[in-house]
């Protein structure tokens, strides 16, 4: 027997069918391509019995192709090839076809698996390249504060999605996929876009993987098209493996850039990467601001991160404010920068 590969299949379909080798022998996997004489067969929507066949089917004379579907499909994904060598005993082609049935009911449940997770794999990188080649995303500015004035001095970007996912999962599924760098580098384009009607004194900060800051060659380039101070923030939630690497990456961003460290308190290294990066700023995530006046476990936890920011030499900045209260007692706690919905929702800037 041999088992031909799909023409949307993949590698994963391929490996699917290991087991027939155990039940079915001599078998062979064999790949065709689009237009081959194995796809024309397969449209005709029935077996057939023929002389010819692929070049590298061995010494099997007589090949018969039975086309099968998944489901309610009403056109094949694939064709079953089943080989008769030349023993006069073996009798016509025709007679083993409940052996060739048989052989078509066991692919189709072998690789029912791979082929449902090789389209919804490919539905979803389909969607992902749609969302950035077509921008259905919109990027909105939050402004981050002097607490003790409300003077903006940098805006952050977030990005929102047209079809109402949440950003960490689109985020998420795009890294998954292999399509991160891509997606990531289309945000930062757009971020810098909407920020080009600010003044230039206001900083733009936004939000890039470890992964990509290391490994993207063209995220330099985009970067500095910004033309003013820019805020590169790293998720505390993710892993850094290699440190020295992503400072060197880091430094080849240029002398206008500054690192931050966000959600510090809640994610995967708490102080390691403050102490490993030396960032510039440290983002203090928000849940240890709610509430933080009339609790003194927080305030106690904000006053060390703040004495250690501080002898680091780092700023730490306070997200999730949204009381004057909250406010006062940060300032009193020697925090001297915030955001939240005191200060400014997310917005559209005027370029939008």
């Amino acid at each position: 027997f041999a088992i031909l590969s799909f023409e949307r299949g993949s590698a994963r379909c391929v490996a699917a069918a290991g087991p027939l080798a155990q039940r079915f022998l001599p078998t062979k996997l064999l790949p065709h391509e689009p237009g081959a004489e194995i796809a024309s067969q397969a449209a005709s929507g029935a077996w057939l019995e023929t002389a010819s066949g692929p070049q590298d089917a061995g010494d099997a004379l007589d090949l018969a192709f039975v086309p099968f579907s998944l489901g309610g499909r009403a056109s094949p994904i694939g064709c079953l090839v089943f080989g008769r060598r030349p023993v006069p005993a073996a009798g016509p082609l025709s007679h083993r076809l409940a052996d060739l049935i048989d052989a078509t009911d066991f692919i189709v449940t072998a690789l029912r698996p791979a082929i449902e997770h090789a389209e919804t794999t490919n539905a979803a990188i389909l969607r992902l390249r749609r969302i950035i080649s077509r921008r259905t995303f919109t990027v909105l500015l939050q402004p981050i504060v002097r607490l003790d004035g409300g003077r903006v001095v940098a805006v952050e970007a977030l990005t929102r999605f047209a079809d109402g996912v949440r950003p960490e999962v689109r985020f998420a599924e795009a890294a998954q996929l292999g399509m991160g760098a891509a997606l990531e580098r289309a945000t930062v384009a757009a971020a810098i876009e909407a920020a080009a009607s600010l003044p230039a004194q206001i900083a733009l900060s936004v939000n890039i993987s470890p992964d990509v800051l290391e490994h993207d060659p063209e995220l330099a380039e985009i970067i500095q098209r910004a033309q003013r101070l820019m805020i590169v923030e790293l998720t505390e939630h993710e892993r850094i493996d290699d440190y020295e690497a992503v400072r060197a990456a880091f430094g080849r961003l240029g002398p206008t850039v500054r690192l931050a460290v966000d959600d510090a308190g809640s994610g995967y290294a708490s102080l390691r990467h403050i102490l490993s990066l030396q960032p510039a700023y440290v983002k203090l995530d928000m849940e240890w601001v709610r509430g933080i006046a009339d609790d003194p476990i927080r305030r106690s936890l904000v006053s060390g991160l703040a004495y250690f920011a501080a002898e680091t030499g780092s700023q730490l900045i306070a997200e999730g404010i949204e009381t004057e209260d909250e406010r006062t007692a940060l300032i009193e706690l020697d925090v001297r920068l915030g955001q939240g919905f005191l200060f400014g929702r997310p917005e559209k800037s005027r370029r939008q």
